[in-house]
């Protein structure tokens, strides 16, 4: 290879036949093997720590005019560690190979040590062969002689190296559109067992906030390169500030005087006692011609004090007096000493870079509100916070006591504070930058109306995790809220969780679907046994502290459902929901969905009445199977003696023993006391006996009859003995007259559209 010089590998000459690690054997041997092209073995070595060098020549597939000068003939050398877990180190072997895309950090006067793989090596080594290491050696060079190696859709090359040692900066810094003022922050250095540095950068106000005072004391000095620069070749790692200064020299940034500049401005109390970090922040362009496509942030640390470095930099202070000099030799030559590492930078989190992180857009600036943080509410909550989705009011009265860490999303050090002030202070904690979240600490069933409707008066959604019939009837019924209620509850076993969602034109209320989903669990077969209880474990003395078995695995399945819900309803709620999410014994999770019915709703001096639309339709097709005859059965529905509501939600048809003529109709009995005490039990007594129903034909009018008068009296003393209203429906042809109570004073509903 004529006069070409190459470097050196440490060690001594070996015979082949004297290799010992395997993958170098492996590699050697594919190189001698004449049936594989492109590759010639030159020579052999170890050194002293029993490390094996193979050196040997790789012919690559080059244009006639490479883009980047890579030769026909290049030597490579890969050194094999001795105990064989590290990862082959390749080195480009001529002194004047060149800078290019992908090639590792190695310090002047050493080989290149050329780049193959993105992925850690021991995530690879499973599948490492000679061949495939061979094969990547080629083409690394073949793509790099044409400029192809660093695709058109991969991210910019850095300027610089990167680094095990990190530093977390306030978000202020990523916003590129904005200056950053010198800031004086509260640095947590970290060192893990690798004596890598980690250096947690906090705003003195937040670090203030959670108590946090380092004896660290570091002040950042921004500098914004104006210019664009064309992202290119790593060649330098600068480990001192006149390096990193000649080396900026390049895209025509003169470093010290800028930061003579900034420093000439500082008082000298506030210099110090500080460290210096030097955060530079670059816009990135791919061509000369091209738009800016990306910023890098540049951080390097001194230990040194920052009025050391003033005065090495040629700011001489007395008193209130300042001088500043030029940048002379003397301020060169200083800069020379003034140590530098560089930090691999990244931002404090933020909710929209935690939606960007979940792939998802952000709703980071939406209010919600959120009633009910226990073990379903808390853990649904943290997710739906951490994929960067609203800004939350956390209501709960309760308190975290110690049975409530085996589930509970906080941890037990909690125990004690009420619920919405401790998970509060721990979403702080997950965003420490941005308060998204605020406590309120109420009873919704205790709170008056005025306070409960000023609480929500700005939440564009109400999620509801208490699982209380009395706080969802409290939410939808008693205060007439604008927007949307959406309630989240898991069933006694812990096995399923279900979801009662109103749309954005609350077509539906949440008291109806309440109903609908009652309806479910008689009348899909998988449902049967949706409300069956376990035991529970007393907890405290008093005789309510009892909490349910409910493993933790089944409700961090239904949490994250849950959560993925949430997004879906903020990005779009067009229709009321129902859904039940049932967790089989394999831990597949199967969905119910049930389309619900409209309602429609009338009332009386006494009482609300409202009715599935379903019902009535089914009411109706009833009559019409059974015509010219009269046929009936019995309503099933539900009373709410607080607000005096009735809901009719469905029917048992004409028992088979029934009397069906066209001038009258004797409703049987006919297994009808097995089919309400099922429905009683599927439902947990929630859905029940609440009136009967019968037809007249064609023609005939829909006032009672005597017969009828007669009926309702029997229904009247029947209901009385439970305390409810009589309630008697007589259907004609597209309508029905409900008689609630009193049967002089019928209330209409007309069945269909």
């Amino acid at each position: 290879m004529g006069d070409i010089e190459f470097y050196k590998l440490e060690g001594k000459e070996l015979d082949p036949k004297e290799l010992s690690i395997q993958n170098c054997i492996s590699v050697k041997q594919l190189i001698t093997d004449e049936d594989y092209l492109f590759f010639e073995l030159i020579k052999c070595k170890k050194d002293d720590s029993g490390n094996e060098y193979l050196v040997f020549d790789v012919e690559p597939s080059i244009p006639q005019n490479p883009k980047i000068d890579i030769r026909k003939r290049e030597r490579i050398g890969v050194k094999f560690l001795a105990n064989e877990d590290g990862k082959p180190e390749i080195y480009a072997l001529r002194k004047d190979f060149p800078s290019a895309p992908h090639i590792n950090y190695s310090r002047e006067d050493t080989p290149k040590n050329l780049c193959l793989s993105i992925n850690l090596y021991e995530e690879e080594k499973h599948k490492w062969t000679a061949a495939k290491h061979l094969q990547r050696i080629h083409r690394w060079l073949s793509l790099t002689s044409k400029n192809k190696l660093h695709l058109d859709d991969q991210p910019l090359e850095n300027v610089f190296f990167g680094s095990p040692d990190r530093v977390m900066l306030p978000s202020s810094f990523y916003d590129f559109k904005k200056p950053v003022d010198d800031l004086a922050l509260e640095f947590v250095p970290i060192v893990d067992q690798k004596n890598r540095i980690v250096i947690v950068g906090l705003d003195q106000e937040v670090a203030k906030s959670y108590n946090i005072n380092s004896d660290i004391k570091i002040k950042t000095i921004t500098i914004d390169i104006n210019e664009p620069i064309v992202h290119g070749i790593i060649d330098l790692q600068p480990n001192n500030l006149y390096g990193l200064h000649n080396h900026l020299k390049n895209f025509n940034i003169n470093l010290l005087s800028r930061l003579q500049s900034r420093l000439f401005q500082a008082n000298e109390k506030d210099l110090i006692g500080y460290k210096l970090l030097l955060v530079i922040r670059i816009p990135k362009k791919r061509t000369n011609e091209g738009e800016v496509e990306a910023y890098e942030i540049i951080t390097f640390f001194s230990p040194r004090d920052l009025l050391e470095i003033s005065v090495g930099l040629g700011i001489y202070r007395n008193g209130p007096r300042q001088v500043r000099s030029t940048i002379n030799h003397t301020a060169v030559d200083n800069a020379k000493i003034i140590e530098l590492s560089i930090l691999n930078p990244s931002s404090i989190l933020t909710t929209k870079e935690a939606a960007l992180y979940n792939n998802i857009d952000s709703s980071d600036n939406i209010q919600l509100s959120a009633i009910g943080l226990g073990t379903l509410g808390s853990q649904i909550i943290i997710n739906t916070i951490k994929a960067g989705q609203g800004r939350w009011k956390l209501i709960d009265k309760d308190k975290f006591l110690p049975h409530n860490a085996a589930r509970h999303v906080l941890p037990s050090v909690y125990m004690g504070f009420p619920k919405s002030v401790a998970l509060d202070a721990y979403i702080k904690r997950i965003f420490i930058e941005e308060s998204i979240s605020s406590p309120h600490e109420m009873d919704i069933l205790q709170s008056d109306l005025e306070t409960l409707s000023s609480t929500f008066s700005d939440s564009e959604y109400i999620f509801d995790f208490a699982a209380s019939v009395a706080v969802s009837r409290r939410l939808s019924l008693d205060l007439n809220l604008e927007k949307p209620i959406i309630s989240f509850f898991l069933n006694p076993k812990g096995d399923s969780l279900v979801l009662l969602s109103e749309s954005d034109d609350k077509s539906i209320g949440l008291d109806c679907l309440e109903m609908e989903y009652y309806k479910s669990l008689y009348s899909v077969e998988s449902l049967a046994d949706h409300l069956n209880t376990e035991e529970g474990i007393r907890y405290a003395q008093s005789c309510r502290d009892i909490s349910s078995r409910i493993p933790q695995f089944s409700v961090g399945i239904h949490s994250g459902i849950g959560s993925k819900k949430i997004i879906d309803i903020l990005s779009k709620n067009e229709s009321p929901q129902v859904c039940i999410w049932y967790l089989t014994d394999d831990l597949s999770v199967k969905m119910t969905d049930i389309k619900p019915s409209n309602y429609k709703v009338a009332n009386n001096e006494s009482w609300t009445v409202k009715v599935s639309e379903d019902l009535l339709a089914k009411i109706d097709s009833r009559r019409a199977e059974k015509l010219e005859n009269e046929t009936g059965g019995v309503l099933i529905g539900s009373f709410d003696h607080e607000r005096h509501i009735v809901y009719a939600v469905d029917l048992i048809a004409s028992p088979s023993d029934s009397d069906e003529y066209p001038t009258f109709y004797i409703r049987g009995t006919d297994g009808l006391k097995e089919q309400v005490t099922e429905i009683q039990e599927k439902t947990n007594n929630n859905l029940q006996y609440i009136g009967e129903w019968h037809s007249h034909p064609d023609g005939v009018a829909l006032t009672p009859s005597d017969d009828d008068r007669k009926l309702f009296g029997w229904i009247k003393g029947y209901m009385k003995l439970e305390s409810y209203p009589a309630i008697m429906v007589i259907v004609g042809e597209k309508r029905s007259n409900w008689y609630v109570s009193q049967v002089d004073n019928a209330i209409e509903f007309n069945i269909g559209s």
